[in-house]
């Protein structure tokens, strides 16, 4: 009887840490396949994102056919180069005109007024220094993309717009902050709030 219920114990832990093992090594595809580790460089979109800040962007077809104005993008700015990945948000989609105007660069869609409440007024105003109104037609597949950090930002006021096929990351989540980020190197890690995006 003792064999018996081991035997039928070990049965069950065996069955326990199969199905535990397939758990994990599914999470790890899923990751894997789906999902992009990123860290914060440079300080292009601070506010928002701080140089150090890591996280996951998701790169499924579905998620990269369904880019929304204001997400925030991963892109390779230059197809050329493997290690030339920025990080910023779509202003413009395919098709679109946009323009800046006034002195505060208010943002125009296809001559619509759309607010930008994830900057200040004052960074917004550092979007141009140009005191008539400024155009660009997206072409087809394109988008335009700023930096949050308006006075700094290299982005498509300099390069132009970036094809889709460029694309292949959407910030989702920021996990936390390394507080010691210096060329790929993490050593003191103070992990923040989840921030979705």
């Amino acid at each position: 009887m003792n064999k018996s219920f081991f035997s039928k114990s070990f049965g069950v832990l065996s069955l326990i840490l199969q199905i535990t093992l397939i758990m994990i090594c599914s999470l790890l595809i899923v990751r894997n396949v789906c999902y992009e580790a990123i860290v914060v460089s440079q300080s292009s979109m601070d506010p928002t994102l701080k140089d150090g800040d890591y996280g996951y962007a998701i790169k499924t077809k579905y998620a990269l056919d369904n880019i929304h104005r204001f997400d925030i993008i991963i892109f390779n700015e230059d197809s050329k180069k493997e290690n030339n990945k920025l990080i910023k948000r779509v202003i413009g989609l395919p098709g679109e005109t946009i323009e800046f105007r006034g002195a505060d660069c208010s943002l125009y869609v296809n001559d619509e007024k759309i607010e930008q409440n994830f900057i200040s007024l004052e960074e917004q105003s550092k979007t141009g220094n140009w005191n008539e109104s400024r155009f660009y037609q997206i072409p087809e597949n394109s988008f335009f993309v700023l930096g949050d950090n308006r006075g700094v930002s290299y982005d498509s006021r300099n390069f132009g717009c970036i094809e889709k096929e460029a694309i292949f990351g959407i910030l989702k989540v920021v996990v936390g902050h390394y507080t010691n980020f210096d060329n790929g190197n993490y050593d003191s890690k103070e992990l923040g709030p989840f921030r979705y995006f």
